[in-house]
């Protein structure tokens, strides 16, 4: 997990006004003190007893030439996840100012967990049949990629006060559905030179909201 970007701030305002400068100019007392926090991470995470890597000794084919190859296969998740939050408190000595806190939440993340099948094969030519002198003469690489994906942000907000509006929550499901990615590469003379990569997304939810919305 790679943690960056974490701010906290804060400040503190106290002063004098009037509550009604008209009929009443005497000043009375106020203060308004606030607090936040802002983090931003980033995961990325195997799944154990989940993955799988097999790799084929050199087989010999004649005249010199062997063949060999790898298969690998394993789950990832991914994650990238931005949150704050934030106090405000204010108060003041005027009647109709009645003591108002707020807390507010708000996040955002995009998460992906994928299934992948990688697979290796070449063919060499071993100079005398010399392990350690061979050439890639040949050789193909692929990947097969399936898994699902999905962003989203929330928020909330608690108030506490007599005269504070209602607690609330809001946000909204931006996309979520599957992927499927396949990639093939060719190999001529010890050099990929022909790749070909398709990607397919079937998106299953869009715009989604939740939680019943902050009016403001």
């Amino acid at each position: 997990m790679n943690i960056s970007g974490v701010q906290v701030k804060g400040s503190v305002e106290t002063g004098e006004k009037c509550c009604n400068c008209d009929s009443d100019p005497e000043p009375v007392s106020y203060e308004k003190l606030s607090a936040g926090m802002h983090g931003e991470a980033a995961l990325t995470a195997a799944v154990p007893g989940l993955g799988i890597a097999i790799q084929a000794p050199r087989k010999k084919l004649g005249w010199g030439f062997y063949v060999k190859g790898k298969i690998e296969m394993g789950l990832v998740g991914r994650g990238k996840f931005e949150a704050s939050g934030s106090i405000n408190h204010s108060d003041s000595k005027c009647p109709e100012d009645e003591a108002c806190t707020q807390g507010g939440v708000q996040g955002s993340g995009a998460i992906q967990g994928v299934g992948t099948f990688l697979l290796e094969a070449s063919i060499a030519d071993c100079f005398n049949d010399d392990l350690n002198s061979c050439m890639d003469l040949f050789g193909l690489k692929g990947e097969t990629t399936v898994g699902f994906f999905a962003n989203a942000t929330m928020s909330g907000s608690v108030f506490k006060g007599t005269n504070c509006p209602a607690s609330c929550a809001s946000g909204k499901l931006s996309k979520a559905g599957m992927l499927a990615k396949v990639e093939a590469q060719i190999m001529l003379a010890g050099i990929y030179e022909a790749t070909y990569s398709h990607v397919h997304e079937e998106v299953l939810w869009e715009d989604k909201p939740i939680g019943g919305g902050c009016g403001g």
